[in-house]
């Protein structure tokens, strides 16, 4: 098998930009009918939301995880600006797990644990070898809704290249 790429879209952006149109509409109501100066605070404040759910989507609409020749790159999109990459060669092992709710870090079996996951659901958990100056070995967790084939990919990358 040769390369992985693979996207998938965030539910979670998509309601928080939803929420953000809404909010955008009610402003524009409202100043239109000309109630806009007597409830400038709800106009402010639902203009805000828009432009916070309008930034929140641009920045993690969907989850991208692809193969860059010698790393695995994971990041948020479409602005790319949360993202990660591991090497192929510090990692140890593959095997399947399951992400319950979103979030970034967790301590699982008393290490520490990197999570990426645009919904929760099946995931693939990646063991990276652990270097001489840290205590415990890490772990970087990928919900995906594609988690044969990125483990397939991965059990192949790691024969590879250890």
């Amino acid at each position: 098998m040769s390369g992985y790429d693979h996207k998938q879209i965030c539910p979670l952006a998509l309601g928080v930009l939803a929420v953000g149109l809404g909010c955008a509409v009610l402003a524009t109501v409202l100043v239109v009918s000309g109630e806009g100066h007597e409830l400038g605070m709800v106009v402010g404040l639902a203009w805000g939301i828009f432009v916070f759910g309008t930034l929140f989507a641009i920045m993690f609409l969907y989850q991208h995880v692809s193969d860059q020749g010698d790393r695995l790159r994971v990041e948020f999109g479409p602005l790319g600006v949360v993202h990660f990459s591991a090497d192929y060669g510090k990692m140890k092992s593959v095997g399947r797990t399951s992400v319950n709710r979103l979030a970034r870090w967790q301590v699982r079996d008393g290490r520490p644990v990197r999570i990426y996951a645009a919904r929760k659901g099946e995931a693939v958990q990646i063991e990276l070898k652990k270097p001489p100056e840290v205590r415990l070995p890490r772990a970087l967790i990928i919900g995906t809704d594609d988690a044969e084939t990125l483990l397939e990919f991965l059990r192949g990358e790691i024969r590879t290249r250890n």
